[in-house]
Parts: C-alpha cells; sequence; structure tokens
C-alpha cells in the first residue's frame, strides 16, 4: 500500500537522495524503482541535531560540493528531522531553486512533518524558530516502513494522529478513543485519513494566519518539555511530549472537551508527565514562535473538533494545570 500525495506525473527523477543513515539504501531502491538512476545517496545522522545551526551548514556544504542548484530535486528519506532539516536546506539553497521529495519512514513523519510545506531548524535550544514555506512536489508514504518502529515510535505518532482526531471531530475522536494500545494493524487503516485532516487545513492556510494554528494544539507545551528533554540527557520523543501537552492544553479548555478525551490520552501515555519544574518549561515557552506581544499564546479546544486560537496563556495558569498532571488521579 503507498499513498502518493502531491504527485505530479512529470516529476523529475531525484538528483540527490539524502537518508536517514539508519537506512539501508537497497529498501529505498525497492519502493521506488524510478530511484536507480539517482548518481548521489547522502547518508545523514537524523534526530534534532541535524536541525541545529550546524546540521543546517553541513547539508548546504554538501549540497555545494554535489554541485546542487536551480532546476534540480532532492529527496530526504527519514522521519520528520530528515524533511524539517534538509527542507529548511533545500528552500534557502540558491534562494529556493531547488524541489523536494519527501518519503517519510516515520508515523509522525507520514501523517504530519512531510505534508503542509513547513520547515524547520533549531535555534539556541529553542525548536523550529527558523524556517521556511515550501510545499513539497510529492510526499511518498509507504506504511511498509512502520513495521520496522520500535513501539516507542509507532506510539510518538499516534498522539499526532490524536491531534488531528480531535481537531476533525467527535466521530473521529470516538473510534480513535476507543482504542485500548496502539499496534501497527491500529495504525495503517487510520493514515489516510490522518493525512486528509492535516492537508484540508493546511491547504487552507497555507501560511498559518488563521486555522492552521489550530495544528499546534499540544505543541507549546509539548515543544517546551521537548527541548527540556534534549538538555537534560533524558530525550522523549516528540509524540509522546505532544500528548502531555494536549492533556495540558486540555485543562485550560472547556470541560466537555476535557472529560471526552483526557481518560484516552492518559491510558496512551501510561502515567504523569516527567517532574519537571513548570518555570522550567516556561521559560522554553516564553520563546515559542507562536507568540506575539511577548505573551505565550495557546490553542484550547472549546469541545472536540472546536478548536479556539490565539488564547493568551498566564503562567499561574499554566502551572496549575501542569502541577495538576502530576498528581496520582490526574
Amino acid at each position: 500500500m503507498i499513498f502518493y500525495t502531491l504527485l505530479n506525473e512529470s516529476i523529475k527523477t531525484p538528483r540527490a537522495v539524502f537518508y536517514d543513515a539508519r537506512l539501508e539504501t537497497a529498501r529505498i531502491r525497492q519502493l521506488e524503482p524510478g530511484w536507480e538512476q539517482v548518481p548521489h545517496w547522502e547518508p545523514v545522522q537524523a534526530g534534532e541535531r541535524l536541525k541545529s545551526t550546524e546540521g543546517i551548514f553541513s547539508l548546504w556544504e554538501r549540497m555545494e560540493r554535489l554541485g546542487l542548484g536551480r532546476g534540480d530535486v532532492v529527496a530526504g528519506v527519514g522521519g520528520g528531522t530528515v524533511s524539517d532539516a534538509l527542507g529548511f536546506a533545500a528552500s534557502t539553497w540558491k534562494r529556493g531553486g531547488m524541489a523536494s521529495v519527501w518519503m517519510p519512514t516515520t508515523l509522525v513523519g507520514m501523517i504530519d512533518a512531510a505534508h503542509g510545506g513547513k520547515t524547520a531548524a533549531n535555534f539556541r535550544g529553542t525548536k523550529n524558530i527558523l524556517g521556511t514555506y515550501q510545499l513539497p512536489t510529492a510526499v511518498l508514504v509507504h506504511p511498509e516502513w512502520l513495521t520496522t518502529l520500535p513501539q516507542e515510535e509507532l506510539l510518538s505518532g499516534w498522539f499526532e494522529l490524536a491531534k488531528h482526531a480531535l481537531l476533525e471531530g467527535p466521530e473521529a475522536w470516538a473510534q480513535l478513543a476507543a482504542t485500548p494500545s496502539p499496534t501497527l494493524a491500529d495504525v495503517v487503516p487510520r493514515i489516510e485519513a490522518s493525512i486528509a485532516t492535516k492537508l484540508r487545513i493546511a491547504s487552507a492556510d497555507p501560511f498559518e494566519s488563521g486555522l492552521r494554528k489550530a495544528l499546534n494544539f499540544g505543541h507549546t507545551v509539548g515543544h517546551a518539555l521537548e527541548a527540556w528533554s534534549h538538555t537534560h540527557d533524558t530525550p522523549l520523543t516528540h509524540g509522546r511530549c505532544v500528548g502531555h501537552g494536549m492533556r495540558c492544553a486540555l485543562r485550560y479548555s472547556a470541560p466537555e472537551a476535557l472529560n471526552a478525551a483526557d481518560a484516552a490520552l492518559v491510558r496512551w501515555l501510561g502515567g504523569a508527565p516527567p517532574p519537571v519544574d513548570a518555570r522550567a518549561l516556561w521559560s522554553y515557552m516564553l520563546q515559542d514562535k507562536k507568540n506575539e506581544e511577548r505573551e505565550v499564546r495557546e490553542v484550547v479546544l472549546d469541545g472536540i473538533g472546536r478548536p479556539r486560537w490565539d488564547v493568551t496563556l498566564r503562567f499561574d495558569t499554566f502551572e496549575d494545570a501542569w502541577t495538576a498532571l502530576q498528581a496520582p488521579e490526574a
């Protein structure tokens, strides 16, 4: 099974494929036989370091060495950090003269990161504070990659599925919430619908001036927790952090949304978030790219399928919600 999105039948063969070094090129070629003629195969060390200024600079150096220029196509194979970083490098190289194709190999990449045209880089510990908007020429989704993922990575993507379902509406959420513990069999049938939700929202607001901000639900706290974890040698997956972030955001959402969603989220998370001091997270949240007028802006739910964005969040409100998550009965 394969889902092609944004596919142009006249797409050129990539001149270079940048791929997660942990992957086998033979398998990539097997899934995309047309790539047999690609002249350059470039392994990269996937992860948040690839999205650092040093990581982006290294991608530019490779593009220069390979002689890549306007009219060329680059492909990225890997998780969200590969499409984020390579997308940023490609969209700025030669002033954005290169097209890009993504083959996501993680669930987060398949349903979220590879779609919508956002690129991203980190700066001084703040996630995704640098970036551009440039749609890929194609996204090639091969669910076969998911058979290689450990359960924790599958679960990470599940929380992005959950976010899309919470934004879509009560029926989509009820179907997802009925899943006791996500397995591959639960995930694959939901990929296409989740992609459709992401593309529906992103295409309606490509530059995130309104509706697309809803896709940040759970990410204000989630990104802060993720960034904190990477500076304390206890890295947490992106999706798990978003899961905790959604639970926190539900506590300053409508009671209807909290009552409908919290039990399923905590069941999948397996318990409370790490005991991180609220002020430590707040320092990261103050750097969030969604902020305006030096205020932290949040996404809340007035009900399942009814997001509201640009909501000013006070520290005491966040601290109360975060503290509540630490309680055994939360």
